[in-house]
Parts: C-alpha cells; sequence; structure tokens
C-alpha cells in the first residue's frame, strides 16, 4: 500500500465518522466537508499558522465548501467527537445562511445558539468568542461508539502513514556524505569543490588536493 491510498483510507474513515455522527444528532448530510491531511516538515498547509502539533483546522471556500485538515499523529477519542461537532456546527449555519464566526476563528453568539440546539453549552473567551470543551455524556457515549467502528484501522493507517512519511522525507533531505566540501592543493593552495569522497590531483602541481573543510 502506497502513500497516497493511506491518505484516501485514513480521510475515508473521517468522513464517515462524519456522516455517522450526522445520522446521530439528526442532521442532513448536506455539503459534506472536504477532508485533507496534515503532513511532515516544512510542507504543512500554508493557509494556518501553528500546523503543528494536534490541532485541526477548516476554512470555507468561496463555493461555501469547508476544507478541514486533520492531523495524522494520534489523537484522543473525544478529541475527534468536539472536532466533528465543531465541524458540523459550522455547516448547519454555512447551510443556513447564518454568519456565526470572524474569519473562521471568532465564533460569535449565533455559533453558541446553534451549539445548543445539540445540547452543547458554550463558553465565551475574548479571543476566540464562543466554544466548548465539553460534551455531554449521552453525545459522548454515542460518539464513542461511532468512533469505535473505525478507530483501529485509523489508527492502523495512520501510524504506518507517519512511518513511510518519516522515511520519505529522509530519503528525500540531502545526505552530508554527498554534501560538497572544500578542497585545497597543499602546494599552490588552489581551492575547490567537490563531493565529500573525491579523489582530485591538482593539474598544476600534480599534488593530491587535501580537505579542509566539512572534516
Amino acid at each position: 500500500m502506497n502513500i497516497n491510498a493511506l491518505n484516501q483510507y485514513i480521510c475515508g474513515y473521517v468522513l464517515d465518522i462524519y456522516r455517522d455522527f450526522c445520522i446521530l444528532l439528526e442532521r442532513e448530510k448536506k455539503n459534506e466537508p472536504l477532508f485533507f491531511l496534515r503532513n511532515f516538515g516544512n510542507r504543512y498547509t500554508k493557509d494556518f499558522e501553528n500546523m503543528n502539533g494536534r490541532r485541526w483546522a477548516h476554512s470555507f471556500e468561496k463555493n461555501g465548501k469547508l476544507c478541514v485538515y486533520v492531523p495524522v499523529e494520534i489523537y484522543p477519542k473525544e478529541d475527534i467527537i468536539k472536532n466533528i461537532i465543531h465541524i458540523l456546527i459550522h455547516i448547519c449555519n454555512e447551510n443556513q445562511d447564518i454568519a456565526e464566526s470572524t474569519n473562521g476563528k471568532y465564533h460569535n453568539k449565533l455559533f453558541a445558539l446553534k451549539a445548543q440546539e445539540f445540547g452543547i453549552e458554550c463558553e465565551y473567551s475574548r479571543n476566540y468568542g464562543w466554544n466548548f470543551e465539553t460534551i455531554p455524556d449521552s453525545i459522548k457515549e454515542d460518539g464513542l461508539r461511532i468512533i469505535d467502528r473505525y478507530y483501529d484501522d485509523l489508527i492502523t493507517y495512520a501510524k504506518l502513514y507517519i512511518a513511510m512519511e518519516r522515511a520519505r522525507s529522509e530519503n528525500l533531505s540531502p545526505r552530508t556524505h554527498n554534501s560538497y566540501v572544500t578542497y585545497e592543493c597543499p602546494v599552490c593552495k588552489k581551492r575547490i569543490k567537490a563531493s565529500r569522497d573525491s579523489k582530485v590531483i591538482c593539474a598544476v602541481c600534480e599534488r593530491l588536493f587535501e580537505r579542509i573543510s566539512g572534516k
């Protein structure tokens, strides 16, 4: 299995979880989000800041489609529940043309009102507006049952993806032994750049160049 197939499997499982939550909370599967994996190294999605760690990120496109960027790192089941419900609230409001956030980050009172329809109470903070940290036990119990259907396979594929991505990143990284270093002729002091394992003779002095950097 290649890394692109793993990407599709993982995002597919997250979408299946989202669809099951739509059924649980009696919401239409209208305008489903697009799920993407955040990658490692310097190849994080550049549209968002602070993309490392376990934070999910999302953004509405001009066509109204919600793109969700999911960390591939292993995360607790309750984090999945909170993020899926968070996404569902945004989509429900978008489908009803309810402007409940500023730049997708600051949630106004309308976000809190929609959350109440799910039986969830929000708290206010100056930086992020209205948001929630706790899920009612009834939703949590049903949500855990949903996630348990997919979790073992999801984690297995995530671990494999992480291992393959790290291996690929290492293979793409410049190797120290292949990098260029500086050589100098011990007689005329002419300097050249060559690979670390090079054996070069000075055409003027007929002496072997000596490595003076990268030792």
